[in-house]
């Protein structure tokens, strides 16, 4: 099976407002949209797709009556990483657009993983309250705190 994985093709989120979500990723992120689907009357979802440099998510609202069958999934999805060059310019960045952040500052990890990598993250809710994390790898002698 893992010689026929090889990357993630998309993140799948919930939300209540399909618009909301769409215009979070496009304006602070700079997401564009793929595509969009109608759910149309027979109760199935309204699902748009977007995408940056390679990743996708799905973003998909429920109609009212699947609300209760898609209730447990809402609350499933942790966090999506998206790689960025600077996390620190990010924060500035997030924090003029009005963003809230679950810290002050991007967070310094020593050799995280293996093999061990300094890296820079910081954590942020979008619109629906999927937890987003901005990861950063760092070359050596590059993490010092601020």
């Amino acid at each position: 099976m893992k010689d026929l994985c090889f990357g993630l093709h998309h993140v799948g989120i919930y939300t209540h407002d399909l618009k909301a979500s769409e215009a979070f990723y496009r304006d602070i992120f700079g997401f564009e949209i793929l595509y969009h689907i109608d759910g149309g009357e027979e109760g199935e979802p309204d699902i748009t797709f977007i995408a940056k440099d390679g990743l996708q998510i799905e973003l998909v609202q429920p109609k009212e009556e699947a609300l209760r069958a898609a209730a447990q999934a809402m609350n499933c999805l942790n966090h999506i990483a998206i790689a960025c060059s600077d996390t620190r310019a990010a924060v500035t960045v997030l924090k003029e657009k009005g963003v809230s952040l679950e810290t002050e500052a991007a967070q310094y990890v020593r050799d995280f993983g293996a093999p061990g990598q300094d890296i820079d993250i910081i954590f942020l809710r979008g619109p629906a309250g999927e937890r987003i994390e901005l990861y950063q790898e760092l070359s050596a002698g590059s993490g010092d705190v601020q």
